[in-house]
């Protein structure tokens, strides 16, 4: 009965009142037999019937699998291994984890999020040995799980847990300026947007939002959940955060904050919300004394949507058509390579995991293929161009931008054809393209 009821709601919902996504808190204890029916009953749902495409109707949640109903106890539940193939979306620890916690060898926690955690996806790991998403481990389970690209939702932040910023001034070494933290809030985000499947941004990330280290705010309030539209504050060090969820950090959290060189200025936030790290054109400024807010969550939206090869539909496009560089046993620590090529461009690395032959591709209408460097480290990096690539120029987007940060991207980011190489600034994003 309590099955039949959650269904017909969520139709009835969809159809009433024209609600396009539902998200449900601690997906993992629901059975998987119940979401797929409501997958079903949605997807039934017709333009000319019902008023409304149910098929674009998305689902997703918290697959976390604990409690009463672990291990499939009560039956298949909703648990990120059980969601493979479901269409089920899942919020995706791995780019959390490995974003913020992981080593710098970890075993690309980052890269598998950015294939949109297909656990048929293979890479060539630190020890020499090429293994698919889910033959390698994390926390004792599979890296990767998913089937679809829909299946992976990447995220860093989200809703009553601790912000982005307030998760970096807690693992950044104390000596880290504000400036610098901005900039590694910046590259987090970049993280998101770029990787295959459904991006997921935390509301205030893009400025510097800060809960003064509450972990848990789901009860604190507006004193510790408040977001400043204007960028004047990010609302860290108003004061240690409620006991419940966070007494046992008290003894670190104070002098945190009341450090002021984390605490950022408003023109850090400014640069982070205009995109310091993936810079792109925007001929909308803002005004005196304010701030356009989300402004860098719109910027890194239309690097996304300015091709197709960012948003491929399938599991057999991403295999065959992304592939990662820097990798193995002589890779350079803290930076991720990633090309992307038009279904149409011939000469590309082999498929990186199982492709249908009848499967064709994501075509490009503009480019051959596109080029993006992750440069999470806090050093100028140079890295030899991918086999293949001949003509790498930066994108346009990209280029053509003049904010906050600009000239230290153009100074510092380039691609060189004459020696094939690009060299990169520390702490930053770059999307280089070859045009057709």
């Amino acid at each position: 009965m309590c099955e039949r009821l959650a269904v017909e709601d969520i139709v009835h919902w969809a159809k009433a009142y024209k609600v396009d996504g539902f998200r449900f808190d601690i997906m993992g204890h629901l059975m998987v037999s119940s979401l797929t029916k409501m997958r079903a009953q949605l997807d039934a749902l017709t333009l000319e019937r019902d008023g409304v495409d149910g098929r674009m109707i998305y689902l997703y949640g918290e697959a976390w699998d604990f409690g009463e109903v672990a291990g499939n106890q009560r039956g298949r539940n909703c648990g990120q291994m059980n969601l493979a193939g479901t269409k089920l979306g899942a919020f995706n620890d791995r780019l959390r984890d490995g974003a913020l916690g992981g080593g710098p060898f970890a075993p690309h926690y980052l890269q598998a999020t950015c294939a949109s955690n297909l656990r048929k996806y293979a890479l060539l790991c630190k020890d020499g040995f090429t293994r698919a998403g889910e033959e390698s481990q994390m926390h004792g389970l599979p890296l990767a799980y998913g089937a679809h690209p829909e299946e992976n939702v990447a995220f860093i932040g989200c809703h009553d847990n601790q912000t982005l910023f307030d998760q970096i001034s807690e693992k950044a070494p104390i000596m880290v300026l504000a400036e610098d933290r901005a900039r590694m809030s910046a590259m987090s985000l970049t993280l998101i947007a770029l990787s295959q499947g459904v991006p997921f941004f935390h509301a205030g990330d893009e400025l510097l939002r800060s809960k003064s280290l509450d972990r848990d705010s789901y009860n604190s309030g507006d004193h510790f959940n408040r977001i400043d539209w204007t960028g004047a504050d990010n609302n860290f060090g108003v004061g240690l955060p409620p006991a419940t969820k966070n007494r046992s950090g008290w003894s670190y959290k104070d002098p945190l904050l009341v450090n002021t060189m984390i605490k950022p200025k408003p023109s850090h936030i400014q640069a982070c919300e205009e995109g310091p790290l993936l810079v792109t054109n925007t001929t909308a400024k803002p005004k005196s004394g304010h701030i356009q807010a989300c402004e860098v969550v719109r910027l890194l939206m239309r690097v996304r949507y300015s091709s197709p090869l960012f948003r491929m539909p399938s599991a057999d496009h991403i295999y065959n058509q992304l592939h990662f560089h820097n990798l193995g046993p002589d890779q350079t620590p803290g930076v991720i390579v990633m090309e992307i090529a038009s279904a149409d461009t011939e000469a590309r690395p082999p498929p990186a995991g199982p492709v249908r032959e009848s499967e064709g591709g994501t075509v490009d209408p503009n480019y051959k293929r596109i080029l993006v460097v992750f440069n999470c480290s806090p050093l100028e990096q140079k890295l030899e161009y991918p086999p293949y690539t001949k003509h790498m120029v930066m994108h346009s987007e990209q280029a053509a931008f003049d904010g906050v940060d600009a000239g230290r991207v153009r100074d510092e980011c380039a691609a060189h054809d004459s020696i094939r190489m690009i060299t990169m600034a520390p702490r930053t994003t770059g999307v280089f393209v070859e045009l057709k």
